[in-house]
């Protein structure tokens, strides 16, 4: 599911035209967000769009909700979610109906029907186990600004990056293993091809956890290796030593670990 939540935000991104920073920003705060919630008591598409969200205002991009509402009622439309939510009802397309199917439960179990109550939501013991959204009802024509089901898009999106700013403890600077990549590259003096292999694992290795287990320089020490090995260059004939990556404080069995790993993540059925 951490895979397909990703590989979400990967699609929206290609979408709006972001920079690598900012989708393995949002990749960040949605991994670490799964790692204090559950599953089972936040949907994960709307907890991607909402990390891309705050992702964009993070890295200073001008990404109006907008914007996001729009790419996202486009791919869930696509995916065509909503064969899977309804189970065959007829699809929700006014605001009452939306509220009625899917009553939004405040923090003592009252439906809230308002953008006020909204704010409400989660701050109660449990409350978020009670709330339960899905949007039916999607289409491949564009969500038209100011209607209902806009609006629903809307408040599920600052709804859901509340709580993503909460699980993440407003700890929103993210240290990536792409600026240690380049630096690591320039002084081994790397050719490019053995560089652009090694910062596709590095895009790769933002799909899965192991970007939150081992440290920047780790991650990037592996995927220099990977990439000479795919490659078959060969460091030791541009006079450096064997165990290169001690010259940057890293260790080789946490680089195997981090290999095997991106292994998994390769094999891993889409």
């Amino acid at each position: 599911m951490i895979l397909f939540g990703c590989q979400l935000i990967q699609d929206a991104s290609v979408l709006l035209e972001l920079p690598q920073t900012c989708i393995s920003t949002a990749q960040n705060f949605l991994k670490r967000f799964f790692l204090e919630n559950s599953l089972k008591a936040f949907d994960i598409r709307y907890t991607a769009f909402a990390s891309l969200f705050l992702a964009g205002k993070v890295e200073e991009i001008d990404l109006r909700p907008s914007t996001v509402i729009t790419v996202m009622h486009h791919l869930l439309s696509r995916r065509k979610v909503q064969d899977v939510l309804s189970g065959g009802e007829t699809p929700v397309t006014t605001l009452a109906e939306w509220r009625e199917r899917f009553p939004i439960q405040g923090p003592k179990g009252k439906s809230s029907s308002s953008a006020e109550g909204s704010d409400q939501l989660g701050t109660g013991e449990g409350s978020e186990k009670r709330y339960s959204t899905s949007i039916m009802g999607f289409d491949e024509t564009p969500l038209p600004k100011g209607s209902d089901a806009y609006w629903n898009f809307k408040e599920v999106l600052l709804f859901y990056e509340r709580h993503v700013l909460k699980s993440i403890g407003f700890q929103m600077t993210v240290e990536h293993c792409h600026k240690y990549l380049l630096i690591y590259s320039n002084a081994l003096k790397l050719p490019p091809p053995i560089i652009q292999l090694a910062f596709n694992f590095a895009n790769d290795l933002q799909m899965g956890f192991v970007s939150l287990r081992f440290t920047p320089s780790t991650l990037a020490c592996s995927c220099l290796l990977l990439s000479c090995m795919q490659l078959a260059y060969d460091l030791s004939s541009s006079h450096l030593p064997v165990d290169w990556w001690l010259l940057f404080d890293v260790s080789y069995e946490d680089m195997l670990e981090v290999l095997g790993d991106l292994h998994i993540l390769y094999r891993t059925p889409p």
